[in-house]
């Protein structure tokens, strides 16, 4: 009996910290992108952090939306990068 329980709360513990480090796991997919742009002498940062599917999370500059012609949400980090450096090339700015 004694031994029965030992054996159960080493697998709850168990348990436990793999549920833990999944959740850990997870959390640490997400990657940052800085995106560094100089236009009329004034430099624009954008730190992007998308998830393992390319999806963005956050940006800290939430005025990226100022520029879309069409106002579509752009919810993956490439076509990010693509619409906001072909802005600043276009608009007489340049990449850092």
């Amino acid at each position: 009996m004694k031994r029965a329980l030992i054996v159960i709360c080493l697998v709850l513990v168990c348990v436990f910290g793999l549920v833990a480090c999944s959740q850990e796991e997870q959390h640490t997919e997400n990657q940052i992108l800085t995106l560094s742009f100089e236009l009329n002498n004034k430099t624009h940062t954008y730190n992007i952090e998308y998830d393992s599917d390319n999806n963005i999370v956050r940006v800290d500059n939430t005025d990226y939306y100022e520029f879309l012609e069409d106002g579509e949400l752009i919810t993956d980090v490439t076509i990010l990068d693509t619409e906001l450096t072909d802005y600043f090339v276009r608009n007489g700015g340049k990449s850092k």
